[in-house]
């Protein structure tokens, strides 16, 4: 699905409910290999996770062949998340509850805003839970695309 709202364009990749943990993140990474990937967990309750994303907007319009993906789970009421998203322009998915603490659990990571950088050839070389500042993600999405 794709908007036509002129100040972002957004897409939703539909996970299935069912699908193994193990299974997401690779089956999103694998959509855009090729490309540097920043991976963010929020959910729309959560204010550091909102602040940090209007804190990067301005890396976003320089950093234009990234992928960005942003990842909620059903913790965010879905009218409420269907709002949000449409303001936030990149990849949006949803899990479930159970995804998303099991995801946590195999990456190690116990809070949100979490992020993480893909390189090119699909890898994970930067996690980070809390807001690393827009100079971090900036130096980390650059090397990640080389």
């Amino acid at each position: 699905k794709k908007s036509a709202n002129q100040n972002s364009t957004f897409s939703i990749i539909d996970i299935d409910p069912k699908m193994s943990a193990q299974q997401i993140l690779p089956t999103i990474i694998d959509r855009y290999k090729g490309k540097a990937i920043l991976i963010d967990f929020w959910n729309t309750w959560c204010m550091p996770c909102k602040a940090a994303m209007t804190t990067i907007r301005p890396l976003k319009e320089q950093l234009t062949d990234v992928v960005y993906v942003y990842i909620a789970d059903a913790s965010s009421p879905v009218d409420k998340w269907g709002e949000m998203i449409k303001t936030i322009s990149g990849v949006h998915v949803r899990l479930t509850e159970e995804q998303a603490d099991a995801l946590a659990k195999i990456y190690k990571f116990s809070g949100i805003p979490t992020y993480f950088v893909v390189n090119k050839e699909g890898k994970i070389t930067y996690q980070k839970t809390s807001f690393p500042g827009v100079e971090k993600l900036k130096e980390e999405l650059v090397s990640a695309e080389h």
